[in-house]
């Protein structure tokens, strides 16, 4: 007969099992550090190219702006001298209490009223969001003996009669 025989526990299956290291790296999702600066270097870069480009955009929808103002003034002034037979210094007259653009960029003055006609001017706001517009800081119509002209100065320039100027800020060609 066969005679089975009990095979004796050996010391290597009574110790715990353990598992060897595995050589394969556990993989976490995310992005590793690097990554993250290669990415924050590229968003850097690609800010450092458009800012300047949407801040000139944006000073020049602002200009935009005050030439519409500009000639918002002037058809109020013509309204103004149809019923009176003379120009205005006054602003509040011609529906502009304020003295400002609507956006609040310009600030607007007549700044010659006859009856003959009239300067109108626009400045960018010392401390608003076009005060960095140092290229094309002030803007100007003039209206004199029938004859209407437009001008610009820079932020911090005088603004000089006659006028002249014109296309680089005006949008002319």
């Amino acid at each position: 007969m066969l005679r089975l025989q009990r095979l004796a526990p050996s010391r290597r299956s009574l110790a715990p099992q353990r598992r060897m290291p595995s050589r394969r790296l556990r993989t976490w999702p995310g992005f590793t550090l690097i990554e993250m600066l290669m990415a924050l270097g590229v968003v850097a870069v690609l800010a450092t190219i458009a800012l300047p480009s949407l801040s000139e955009a944006l000073h020049r929808v602002r200009r935009v702006e005050a030439v519409a103002t500009l000639g918002a003034l002037q058809q109020a002034q013509e309204r103004f001298h149809a019923s009176e037979a003379a120009y205005t210094d006054d602003l509040s007259l011609l529906g502009w209490p304020d003295g400002l653009s609507p956006s609040g960029a310009y600030t607007l003055e007549i700044a010659q009223a006859s009856e003959a006609g009239y300067l109108l001017v626009a400045r960018a706001t010392a401390s608003g969001s076009q005060a960095g517009d140092t290229r094309c800081g002030v803007l100007a119509l003039q209206l004199e003996a029938g004859l209407s002209t437009r001008g610009s100065a820079c932020a911090g320039c005088a603004l000089a009669l006659p006028l002249a100027d014109a296309p680089r800020c005006w949008g002319q060609p």
